[in-house]
């Protein structure tokens, strides 16, 4: 399945959870050295639409971070979410 990395950051910058992502590779000999660089640093969600796909036939991928304050306030909420129950 292909994804549209422009719909998938407009759907995070709308729910507002999503502040960074993560570039991923498949870590292996057909990485080029411009993915390999991005792999595991944190990037402004604002930054990426220009730097992902990295070029033709690009493996690589985004991964959302969110700060385990966020999930944290979120399963707070959830718990105390009276239709949770339901």
């Amino acid at each position: 399945m292909i994804y549209d990395i422009k719909v998938i950051v407009a759907d995070w910058k709308k729910a507002g959870d999503v502040k960074y992502v993560k570039g991923q590779t498949c870590n292996d000999n057909d990485v080029c050295d411009v993915c390999r660089e991005r792999t595991g640093k944190e990037l402004l969600l604002d930054e990426i639409k220009s730097l992902f796909p990295a070029h033709e036939s690009c493996r690589c991928w985004i991964s959302p971070f969110v700060s385990i304050e966020l999930l944290n306030k979120r399963s707070r909420d959830r718990w105390n979410d009276e239709d949770f129950y339901d």
